[in-house]
């Protein structure tokens, strides 16, 4: 089975996810692109990058760059299917994957957790 590799050329500053080609047919990830500006999700810098001219691309990246948040890991590098698991098992598989193969990348995170009762009060 083939990777599927996105369309790349006019979105220059989108995550570059082909460095994971060598997993793409085995790993699922539930994720999403975002963009903060001032410390505060944009949803209207996101929308500006569905269509950028070619000439906009660089400038938008350089100013306001994507990063890809995963939230949830659904298949695991090892192919087996985790859906049916409890979150909290997903969530250990997600950090160890993390740990692997995101940690000098401040373009693709893990969402934060809080595993405790006392870390939410």
């Amino acid at each position: 089975m083939r990777p599927i590799i996105p369309d790349t050329r006019f979105r220059r500053d989108n995550i570059d996810l082909r460095s994971f080609s060598f997993i793409w047919f085995r790993l699922v990830i539930d994720g999403e692109l975002i963009i903060s500006v001032d410390g505060t999700l944009s949803f209207e810098h996101l929308l500006a990058r569905m269509n950028p001219s070619p000439k906009s691309v660089n400038e938008l990246a350089r100013k306001q760059p994507t990063v890809f948040l995963i939230f949830d890991i659904l298949v695991a590098d090892d192919g087996e299917v985790l859906v049916n698991h409890p979150l909290k098992d997903r969530r250990v598989r997600l950090e160890a994957f993390a740990d692997s193969f995101l940690s000098s990348s401040a373009r693709i995170q893990i969402t934060p957790a809080i595993k405790t009762t006392r870390e939410a009060q």
